[in-house]
């Protein structure tokens, strides 16, 4: 019985070494031999994803054949097979280039400048909805719904007596 039961743990053993195929890779990411943070290392055949510390290096699992790709908003993605001589070193560096944001033509005109008049935009009616209400509707606090406003009633008064 007991070596029956050793052949078991041992063939169990052996499944679970064989099926760990995977070994570690170890890498930097650098743009202009300066190390990047923050960048995304993705593995498409086994869906592992990492991302780049302060000195700009990371570790993922891999096999030969695999495709890493290096995702940042701020680079170029970059697609990287995986042979060998990658997974058996100590670590390998990957140089990503700078996206370049180019604009498209801006058009400068000049115009007059425009003449607010800050008493309107004072003036206008806003409407008040109930999430984005300031003030608590359930408690009362002395003032007056819909009341008028006399400093406005005077100065329209006043502008009609002008002309």
């Amino acid at each position: 019985m007991k070596r029956k039961l050793l052949i078991v743990f041992f063939l169990f053993l052996i499944q679970t070494v064989f099926s760990q195929t995977g070994r570690l890779v170890y890498g930097k990411v650098v743009n202009n031999e300066k190390p990047i943070n923050g960048i995304e290392v993705i593995n498409l055949s086994t869906k592992n994803s990492t991302i780049t510390n302060k000195e700009g290096r990371f570790s993922i699992t891999g096999n030969p054949k695999d495709v890493l790709v290096f995702i940042s908003k701020n680079y170029e993605p970059k697609k990287v097979f995986l042979d060998q001589k990658n997974i058996g070193n100590i670590g390998f560096t990957i140089s990503l280039v700078q996206k370049i944001e180019q604009l498209e033509e801006v058009v400068i005109t000049m115009d007059t400048k425009p003449q607010f008049n800050s008493q309107k935009i004072v003036d206008g009616k806003y409407f008040d909805d109930a999430q984005s209400s300031p003030k608590n509707r359930y408690v009362y606090d002395g003032s007056i719904e819909n009341g008028i406003d006399f400093v406005r009633l005077y100065k329209e008064v006043s502008k009609k007596i002008k002309e």
